[in-house]
């Protein structure tokens, strides 16, 4: 049931940051994204699993932030509502990054047992994830379909990179989940 949670409130970040960003307050989108990331942390992700959840989550939106960044320095990408334009991607999208660590961390054990497809699932959903944003007139391609593929094959190899050596050393095998029924 906390995945499922986890989950809705990721997807609640996610369309409100998008909306917030639309209405050019990029602040409110950190905002909204770090409140319900600390409500996720606090009561539906089982952190006794994850040694040390607060360096997944500054690892992932460091890498995150830093290619969105350089994404945007180079014209791949360009972000509406950005006050460190044209430098440095937007407060919101840092604030998605941080959500996205939070809801990796609440599906840690999920995401373990389908590490050999993680490079399938970035270089198909990061992309996705993108184009969504393009939908609600946050984010443009100024490069088309190419910046597509460049994102997606740089998220192909990054997400299972920080995964596995971040999120999955960090997972905590003696902590058995509290529905599993072995004794």
């Amino acid at each position: 049931m906390n995945k499922l949670f986890i989950i809705i409130t990721y997807y609640i970040v996610w369309f409100g940051s998008l909306i917030l960003a639309a209405h050019q307050h990029p602040w409110m989108a950190l905002l909204l994204s770090l409140i319900i990331s600390g409500i996720q942390l606090y009561f539906w992700c089982d952190l006794p699993k994850v040694k040390h959840p607060q360096y997944f989550i500054f690892s992932l939106s460091f890498v995150g932030f830093l290619c969105d960044s350089l994404f945007n320095l180079t014209s791949l990408i360009s972000f509406q509502a950005n006050p460190f334009a044209p430098y440095f991607a937007p407060p919101w999208m840092l604030g998605l990054w941080v959500n996205f660590s939070v809801l990796c961390i609440g599906l840690a054990d999920m995401l373990s047992q389908l590490r050999s497809y993680l490079w399938f699932f970035a270089l198909i959903g990061f992309p996705v994830a993108y184009l969504g944003g393009a939908g609600f007139h946050v984010a443009q391609f100024p490069q088309g379909f190419i910046s597509l593929v460049i994102l997606g094959c740089t998220w192909m190899v990054l997400f299972p990179m920080v995964c596995l050596n971040v999120l999955f050393t960090s997972i905590n095998p003696t902590i058995k989940d509290k529905n599993d029924n072995c004794s």
